[in-house]
């Protein structure tokens, strides 16, 4: 049935009202109107601009710099990483730059047939990564890897292309939405951009994050919320949140078989699609879980109205009791790790 509701929205819209008097047709009325009450994604370019506890710019040089200072142990160590001698290196500089530069297999192990040491005379981390990535570059991949547990490494196995600052800009900031402390969920976690020129996909999250070059026709805003969905996916993979049946029960999601030229499809349905708070998510519960993430974050009183029940599952699960209901919400929260 919602399939053909959607043929028929899309019909109706190649009418223009001139055509087409809405006193003579009214179904055409209830169509648009229909058709506008369908949301796509989870949050509107709207919700993400007056999200509450968003930064608006991405982190500056200086302020990565301060944050990968603050953030590390002492005392600092000698270590030869992949070929480069280190000297007074923090470790956690040290295993950064070990995941940055480490060519792994499928599976995350380093591969000793295709992994290549490097030559240089820097004795820093920092020095070291802005040779290999570039002077910007390198400083976010350190600060995304080490402060979000997300690896942008071009160089360290699947088959990508390097990263420009303005990209990580969105990229980092979208991680920054998380509550602090909730990311890294994996010491390090492929996020990648595909071969520029190759496909025509947006985002792809399973074992690696691949975001292509269709993610760059997408509004600053929407950018910024598939990669939050994204990561929406990685935290229901590691937690198994989205297959677990108190979530699935939330939206009524079966599975039914459908025969085909002699082949048999599994295909999910959901008996209580009011529960979703996006189009998208009524693809299957992995979608679904994503979308609520995005909407608990920059539309929260989407996902109450829809599932209140989804809504506290995600406050407890996903975002450590943080809320973005408001601004005291998120400024001041009562955290369950705390």
């Amino acid at each position: 049935m919602k399939f053909i509701i959607l043929i028929l929205i899309f019909s109706f819209a190649s009418f223009g009202h001139d055509e087409c008097p809405q006193t003579d047709f009214p179904e055409l009325k209830a169509m648009e109107e229909l058709k506008a009450a369908i949301d796509w994604h989870a949050a509107s370019d709207e919700d993400v601009k007056k999200a509450h506890c968003t930064a608006k710019t991405a982190p500056t040089s200086a302020e990565m710099t301060r944050w990968l200072t603050d953030k590390q142990s002492s005392p600092n160590i000698d270590r030869k990483v992949n070929g480069i001698s280190f000297e007074d290196e923090s470790i956690e500089n040290l295993e950064a730059f070990r995941h940055l530069t480490t060519y792994v297999d499928i599976v995350g192990y380093k591969d000793p047939a295709k992994h290549k040491d490097f030559t240089s005379k820097c004795t820093k981390v920092d020095c070291a990564l802005a040779e290999i990535f570039g002077s910007q570059t390198g400083q976010q991949l350190l600060y995304m890897q080490r402060r979000y547990g997300m690896n942008g490494s071009h160089i360290v196995g699947q088959k990508a292309s390097a990263w420009k600052k303005e990209e990580l800009d969105d990229v980092i900031l979208s991680l920054s939405d998380f509550p602090e402390g909730v990311m890294p969920v994996q010491e390090s976690r492929t996020l990648i951009h595909a071969p520029r020129g190759q496909g025509s996909g947006n985002t792809l999250a399973n074992a690696i994050i691949t975001i292509f070059d269709l993610w760059h026709t997408q509004s600053k805003e929407q950018r910024r919320a598939t990669v939050t969905h994204e990561v929406g996916h990685v935290i229901a993979g590691i937690t198994d949140s989205d297959e677990h049946e108190d979530w699935k029960k939330l939206s009524g999601w079966t599975t039914k078989s459908l025969v085909q030229d002699g082949k048999t499809f599994s295909i999910p349905t959901a008996s209580n699609e009011a529960a979703i708070v996006s189009e998208y998510g009524t693809t299957n519960e992995g979608e679904d879980f994503a979308e609520a993430v995005v909407s608990y974050r920059y539309s929260p009183q989407k996902l109450k109205n829809a599932s209140p029940e989804k809504y506290n599952m995600l406050k407890s699960v996903v975002f450590d009791n943080v809320e973005y209901t408001s601004a005291e919400a998120c400024t001041s929260p009562k955290r369950t790790s705390d």
